[in-house]
């Protein structure tokens, strides 16, 4: 190997970078290579959810895969060096170059391809102490975001009340219901081709699975809601959540742009670092995202008076359970002992332009 990355090199580094987590499956991130340095882009067009307001959702996402880039570098000898775009101009987040050592190979690489997002009910078996010291120490690399962690079960019940709201919000607000049910795939074969957000990943039974197909029917799903059928998911959701050892808070001074890329890289940390020790987790981000966008839009808000209402509640219920303060809450995980997931979200082949 010369000191100069080449591009095979650098096309497996981004391979392993692009497993990680993004809203739906959407992987809004592309690539250019040009004089031996990596750029990497937001592509607004791949989530145009209401959770994505001002890119801040895919944000998170392509910082997680910069984690993802760095710890990946060291497997292949080198240290990667990032720069931050603030402002995003030309949809331009960041610049990679690397730089070839004798570096070791960081101990979570081997993990990268392991982490799954597991929706199954968690065992509420405590999280052995040293995993929490693990992850405290984590946090200290980061110098813009925090963590916030819960294992009382009555602060966790809370919590997952709370959270459960933005399933509610999901099947009440076309424009929710339909991004969601247009990133499904609904079998295998589909998935294969499109590799979006396979069914099977939500660990849904066959009665819920039937009747998930049903609610894509927006008229149906519509007129379901005058009977319930909102609050009835949502209800389901928490009793998920609920069985939960841990919650894990992610929070920020501010809701800058960079916090929200090194949200997503500190959470890829911790992920990891479960996924060391046998943890599973599964982001919830609905009620938070949410209340970002209702905090920018200011008076112009997209939402519903009835569901801005539920999501500063729902926010503020969070927030005094994870006792921050002064701070902005963008992601929460719970955490927990699983069974391993029945499915996982796949990858899109990495392209990246060479110049």
């Amino acid at each position: 190997m010369g000191n100069k990355i080449t591009i095979e090199t650098i096309k497996e580094i981004v391979e392993y970078g692009t497993h990680a987590p993004s809203g739906d499956n959407s992987q809004p991130w592309s690539f250019r290579f040009l004089n031996e340095t990596l750029y990497i882009y937001v592509l607004p067009e791949k989530d145009t959810s209401m959770y994505n307001f001002e890119q801040q959702a895919s944000l998170v996402a392509i910082g997680a895969m910069l984690e993802n880039i760095k710890i990946s570098s060291s497997h292949f000898g080198y240290d990667c060096l990032i720069v931050f775009n603030e402002s995003l101009s030309d949809n331009l987040v960041a610049q990679a170059s690397f730089i070839f050592s004798d570096i070791k190979e960081n101990e979570f690489f081997k993990w990268i391809k392991e982490r799954k997002t597991n929706r199954k009910p968690y065992k509420t078996e405590k999280i052995p102490e040293f995993v929490i010291n693990e992850f405290k120490k984590q946090e200290k690399d980061f110098i813009s975001v925090g963590l916030r962690m819960v294992s009382d079960l009555k602060l966790i019940t809370d919590i997952s009340l709370a959270c459960s709201f933005n399933e509610k919000i999901v099947l009440e607000d076309k424009r929710l219901h339909d991004f969601l049910f247009n990133h499904i795939t609904w079998n295998k074969q589909e998935d294969d081709i499109k590799k979006g957000f396979f069914l099977d990943t939500l660990e849904l039974d066959g009665p819920k699975k039937i009747a998930f197909k049903i609610l894509k029917n927006w008229r149906l799903n519509n007129f379901l809601n005058i009977f319930g059928i909102s609050k009835l998911v949502a209800s389901d959701n928490q009793r998920v959540y609920e069985q939960s050892a841990l919650i894990i808070g992610f929070t920020s001074k501010n809701n800058k742009n960079f916090n929200f890329i090194e949200t997503g890289m500190l959470m890829q940390r911790i992920w990891l670092t479960l996924t060391k020790y046998g943890l599973f987790a599964q982001p919830l981000t609905g009620i938070t995202l949410l209340k970002n966008r209702i905090i920018k839009e200011g008076s112009d808000v997209s939402l519903s008076e009835k569901h801005t209402s539920i999501v500063n509640e729902s926010y503020n219920t969070i927030v005094k359970n994870l006792s921050v303060v002064d701070e902005f809450v963008t992601v929460l995980l719970r955490v927990g002992f699983a069974e391993p997931p029945s499915a996982s979200t796949q990858r899109s082949s990495v392209v990246i332009v060479v110049e």
